[in-house]
């Protein structure tokens, strides 16, 4: 991934600010669900690779 794949997304989002409430809440819910996912996929396996925990 280099800069130019991320700049027409992030441009989109930049419209769509200010965010409501709701979303950024909803965003932070998803992101958290996430991390606790990855994290116990690691902490479960420990010889799971990064690619394995980045394709989920």
């Amino acid at each position: 991934m280099n800069v130019a794949d991320v700049d027409a997304p992030k441009a989109k989002l930049d419209t769509l600010r200010p965010l409501p409430q709701n979303a950024l809440c909803n965003l932070r819910d998803e992101q958290v669900f996430r991390w606790t996912y990855r994290s116990n996929t690691i902490a479960g396996h420990p010889g799971v690779s990064l690619t394995v925990v980045r394709r989920h």
